[in-house]
This record gives C-alpha cells, structure tokens and sequence, in this order.
C-alpha cells in the first residue's frame, strides 16, 4: 500500500513539472520564432513584397503563440488538480507488468494469449509513465536502430512550423541519436503528385546514405501519398524500405469527401477537369483541390487499394494507428470539425478511426486505437508524442520488424 501512495504521488508531482516544462518550451520557442520573423521584417525589401508576406507570417504566428501559450499555461495551472488513480494510463497490474517484463527480456509472448495492440498500448503507457515521473525506472529502454525515420506530414502541412511529430523525431535524435529527415511533400496536392516527390528525395538520401534503410512514419494523409509511393516505386522500396507506420490516416479514405454535401460538391466538379474552360483558368495548379479530394475519398481511395494492395512491396512491415477523442477534449479547430464533419462512428475530429487501419485481407499490424485528436503530431501538442514515437521502436523491435 506504502509503495502504491509513493507512485500516486511521484506521478502527481511527475505530472505538474511536466506541464510546466512544455508551457516553459512555449515561452522560448514563441519568443525565438518572433525574433526570427522581426529580422525577417526588417531585412526584406519592398520592392518583392517580401515584407508584406513576412509580416502576414509574423501576424499568424502571433495568433499561433498566443493560443499555444495561453493554452500552456492554462494547462499548467490545472495540473495542479491532476487525480493520478483517474488517469487511464496510471497502470499497476499483473498483466502490464507481464508484458513489460517479457517485452524487457526478449522473450515471446505466447500467441493468441496478447495482441499485438495491447502490448503497443501497454508499452506506450509504461513510456509515458517514465516522461512524466522521472525517478520511475521502467524495465524497457530504448533500442538503438541503422533506420532513418522519414516524416511525412498530411494535408495543408504548409500551415505549421513543423512536420507533423518532428518534436518527437528531434527527442530521438537529440537523445538516442536516431537519424530523420523530412523530405518536402505538398499538403494540397493529390498523393500522385506527392508519390514523385517522395521518389526522387528518398532516392537523393539513399544514394548519399547507401547504408541505411528507411522508415515511414506517415500521418494523415502523408499515409496515403507513402502508400502510392511504394506502389509505383516498388523495387526501390523493397531494398530500402523496413516499413510503413502510420497513425490516424485515412487509409481507406474518408467517409466526409463522400457524405458532407459540400465536400462531395466539390468532388463531382472532376467532371469539368479537362474542360478547357477549366484549365484555361486552373493551368495545371489544381485550384479547387480536386486531386486532393480524389485521394481522401472514401469510395476513390477504397477502390485503389482494392485494385492495388497485392502490388505494393511485400519484405517492408506496415502498421496502422487510430486516433479518437471527445469533442470537447480535442484541439478547438478539431472541435469545430467535428461540429461540421458529423460522423457516428468513432473519430478524432478529421478520420474515423475504422478508416484508419489497414484492412482484414492486407498483412499489417494493428496498434488499434489511441486516445487523441488530429492534431497531436503539432509541435504545440500537449499529447506525449515523443512516449508515442519511442512506444513504436520498442514495440517494432520487440516484433523484429526493426533491426
């Protein structure tokens, strides 16, 4: 019982020096970025408008701040009230504690005894618990790995600072010194498009790092355009790829882009894609995003991998991960969606969460579901994405998926 108290209350102190901590990163890092757009300002010239467009960005980014900030702080004064015994991931059982001690040894875990999304979910709550409690020494470590992480981010990636769980890529590396990079990818474009991208920058890397393999943490729709990737570029994904991880992707497309009237209005303008009217007026820049909807379509996307799952690469591993919130604990921009994309099945503001994993005829593995909005990859998350991104090593190490 002594020993119990000791952990609730390790964990609560644990708890409240990490929210402080992520509003003390908030600070420096707002400060850092408006230091960084004043010079901008000042250094442009009038004559390229660029000081017009480096004003904008400091603009955003002042709303941004403010936001990520207020919301630090605000966080920080409510950790105060944190009740560790009602916190989901505050774990002291057998079962927890089997699976981390076989997981630890190496040893395997009898088949059909524990799936494969309970050991990821215990996993990553026993690295969450070390995040937030530094004194709690867990029998897991982080494994060493020749891979590099490659981020692909999802739509609109152009409105962040960062790609999606780069501040959780920046931790390994800067911890463990595990490699990332973050190949340039377009958030309105169509994963036809982005799939040529990815081509010819990982084809780059790898002839600069011929030793090292590659793997794919996708999010969102990155997901799919990785996706469309290993399908075109099979033979140098299946000597250069170990796999694919991707979390809350649309993997079999949305429901909205085929439901929401809106949305599914502006689909059917395809048919006027090849008009020359509109193409007189688009030259190719796809201004109403109509490759983008094709892609995220349910029906569209659905069908493609039907027609194209047995050609993409077999040697690579390919795991899937959900996300699923209540409306009112998600980000505010996830609470409006969810207001506006109404669904009756689970979902984290943008995907439902059946949609985000690899169907039943398809080789993968499940990770299942975990707790979170959309927007949990943003580098002003308060989610613990870097528990999340080491919980995947362990996991895909402890599977031998990872050398």
């Amino acid at each position: 019982m002594a020993r119990l108290q000791k952990k609730i209350i390790k964990k609560y102190f644990g708890n409240f020096s990490f929210s402080k901590e992520a509003y003390q990163v908030a600070m420096s890092t707002s400060i850092s970025d408006f230091q960084a757009d004043f010079a901008k300002i000042f250094s442009s010239h009038k004559r390229d408008n660029s000081a017009s467009v480096h004003l904008l960005t400091f603009l955003k980014d002042t709303v941004g701040s403010g936001i990520w900030v207020s919301r630090a702080a605000y966080k920080t004064f409510t950790s105060l009230f944190y009740n560790p015994l009602k916190d989901p991931g505050f774990v002291d059982c057998k079962t927890h504690n089997y699976i981390v001690g076989r997981v630890a040894s190496g040893k395997k875990i009898p088949k059909g005894l524990i799936s494969s999304e309970q050991i990821f979910r215990t996993i990553f709550n026993e690295i969450q618990h070390t995040h937030i409690d530094p004194t709690y020494k867990s029998l897991l470590d982080i494994p060493e790995t020749n891979s590099t992480i490659v981020l692909v981010p999802g739509m609109l990636n152009e409105l962040y600072k960062t790609h999606a769980f780069e501040r959780a890529a920046k931790h390994l590396h800067d911890t463990y010194g595990i490699e990332y990079i973050t190949p340039k990818v377009s958030g309105r474009k169509g994963a036809s498009f982005n799939a040529n991208l990815l081509g010819k920058q990982l084809a780059d890397y790898v002839k600069e790092n011929p030793k090292r393999k590659l793997w794919l943490i996708a999010y969102s729709k990155g997901g799919i355009d990785c996706l469309h990737f290993m399908k075109k570029f099979n033979k140098f994904s299946e000597k250069h790829i170990i796999g694919i991880s991707t979390i809350a992707c649309p993997i079999m497309g949305s429901m909205h882009m085929d439901q929401n009237p809106l949305l599914k209005a502006l689909v059917s303008m395809e048919v006027f894609q090849n008009s020359r009217i509109y193409q007189s007026i688009d030259k190719g820049r796809d201004l109403l995003g109509i490759e983008l909807q094709k892609t995220v379509s349910h029906k569209k996307q659905t069908n493609w991998f039907r027609r194209n799952h047995k050609g993409l690469p077999k040697k690579p591993f390919y795991t899937s991960l959900a996300l699923n919130s209540h409306w009112y604990d998600a980000h505010a921009w996830m609470a409006l969606t969810k207001l506006i994309f109404r669904s009756n099945h689970q979902n984290d503001g943008i995907v439902d969460t059946e949609m985000a994993r690899f169907p039943d005829y398809f080789e993968s593995i499940n990770f299942g579901i975990t707790y979170g909005h959309h927007l949990i990859g943003a580098r002003s998350s308060f989610f613990n994405q870097e528990a999340l991104i080491e919980a995947h090593l362990i996991t895909l190490k402890y599977l031998k998926k990872i050398k």
